[in-house]
């Protein structure tokens, strides 16, 4: 079993993290019209508002990626999910993580794997979300360095060694 709390501190350096990398990639201008940034941030999206809707019961509606007209677009759409991101990290008790949490896209992953999977719990669900988030942001930072620019450090211990700070979302 996860600790609650456990969880809630990965999701405020998940969300720290986050905006950080936003920060730096709207200070770029060489990534505004980056295509491969629009397609990772949308994935992470789509993975974080598909996990959420499916964890609070919600109906699985994510925008395809041609529905932004621009990076900004984009980032307001996203930005707009954390509030109630937060909040499923915040409220959730040893009894709500310990509860299965399958999201709709199981079938898929089962016929990709040709076997049945295990049922997922949300604190399995919500762990993911902070792994999936860490892996995209290192190919999200790359693709800064690709275009000349240096990306943020975002590590957990980084965050802990600043004594957690708060994100610091862009107002755009």
């Amino acid at each position: 079993m996860t600790d609650p709390r456990t969880l809630e501190d990965l999701y405020r350096h998940m969300e720290w993290a986050d905006a950080t990398v936003w920060r730096h990639v709207l200070d770029t201008p060489a990534a505004h019209d980056d295509d491969r940034l629009r397609e990772l941030f949308h994935h992470i999206d789509l993975v974080q508002r598909g996990h959420h809707q499916g964890a609070t019961g919600q109906p699985i509606e994510i925008p395809a990626l041609d529905a932004f007209s621009d990076l900004h677009a984009l980032y307001r759409f996203i930005r707009a999910l954390y509030p109630s991101l937060g909040e499923l990290y915040t409220s959730a008790t040893e009894q709500t993580l310990a509860a299965p949490a399958d999201v709709p896209w199981k079938d898929g992953a089962e016929t990709f794997f040709g076997r049945p999977l295990a049922t997922a719990t949300l604190a399995d669900l919500l762990t993911h979300l902070f792994t999936h988030a860490a892996h995209h942001r290192g190919q999200v930072n790359t693709r800064l360095r690709e275009l000349g620019a240096k990306p943020p450090y975002v590590d957990y211990i980084i965050w802990v060694w600043l004594e957690r700070p708060e994100p610091e979302w862009p107002e755009v």
